[in-house]
């Protein structure tokens, strides 16, 4: 959890409903978001990461699926 929380914030300000996001790029940076913290997670907490249905599985899949960035979690308006 420190690695996860100390990671944060994973990718933000980029919006899929503004006309001049790139959202091959936005898709780009959330997929090799995930992919770093797969991989770091993995290292650290390998036996509850070969767990198909575990927390941190689910979790990446819920960074890829873009449910992680930073605007939703801290709100539009801060920074």
């Amino acid at each position: 959890m420190r690695f996860v929380i100390g990671r944060f914030p994973f990718y933000g300000g980029l919006s899929p409903e503004e006309d001049d996001v790139d959202t091959d790029a936005l898709d780009s940076m959330v997929d090799s978001v995930a992919r770093a913290l797969a991989e770091s997670l993995r290292w650290i907490d390998p036996v509850a990461f070969s767990d198909q249905d575990s927390y941190w599985r689910e979790f990446i899949d819920s960074v890829q699926m873009g449910d992680w960035a930073t605007e939703l979690i801290v709100g539009a308006d801060t920074g």
